[in-house]
């Protein structure tokens, strides 16, 4: 009897595992006003339902601060008693230099469109997403010798949708359109000075998030390739 229950069991597991589909993809496109790479795998039509899920790791450029705010760092001091980032960039005695990039985990389910909506027999199918994200943005800014840098960990949650179109049997063109929206995280923040932790809340955080242009409503607007397995 064990081993019938054993054998039942496998061929259950090997009904489902034949009835979802599986994929790996490569995206290209813009994400917080900067170039974005992601990699992504899918796993879809679970147990021959319009269920699915999808994960990504994607990472962009973007620059690290805004131009048109004071910069003043770890020393708190009133955004009007700074120079602005644009001064400096605009002066052709600095030697300045910006850098800023996000790294983004996606962790997405998925709901085949198809299965809902009449397609009236378009060439592609569509499906809807929602999940949580974890973005690691880090930002840094130097002017001649100086350098400022800083760093935030970022929880919140995403949605959009997915349009595939075929290219063969295997291979598909993807069409990402999708909005990411992040709770506000704590800066830290270092520089010739030292060092400094920004928290929500805090009298100065306002002025900070204005200055530093981490994901707070980001757009995702990406095209790319999946291959299906």
């Amino acid at each position: 009897m064990r081993k019938v229950t054993t054998f039942a069991l496998a061929l259950a597991t090997l009904s489902v595992a034949s009835a979802q589909d599986l994929a790996a993809g490569v995206s290209l496109g813009g994400y917080n006003f900067g170039l974005s790479l992601e990699f992504q795998g899918y796993i879809q039509n679970i147990a021959d339902s319009p269920f699915g899920g999808r994960v990504g790791f994607g990472f962009s450029f973007t620059n690290a601060f805004d131009d048109d705010d004071a910069f003043y760092g770890t020393s708190g001091a009133a955004p009007t008693s700074e120079p602005r980032i644009s001064d400096y960039k605009g002066n052709e005695f600095f030697d300045t230099s910006e850098r800023g990039r996000n790294f983004t985990l996606a962790l997405d389910g998925t709901y085949d469109l198809s299965r809902l909506l009449d397609m009236g027999g378009l060439p592609f199918t569509a499906s809807a997403y929602a999940g949580p994200r974890l973005n690691t943005f880090n930002g840094s800014i130097e002017v001649d010798d100086s350098i400022a840098s800083v760093s935030a960990t970022q929880f919140g949650l995403g949605f959009g949708s997915l349009a595939f179109y075929p290219l063969s049997d295997n291979l598909s063109v993807v069409g990402d359109i999708g909005i990411d929206i992040y709770f506000d995280p704590t800066f830290n923040l270092s520089d010739d000075f030292g060092d400094l932790d920004v928290d929500p809340g805090d009298t100065s955080y306002d002025n900070y998030n204005s200055l530093i242009t981490q994901p707070e409503i980001a757009a995702r607007i990406k095209v790319g390739v999946v291959y299906s397995f």
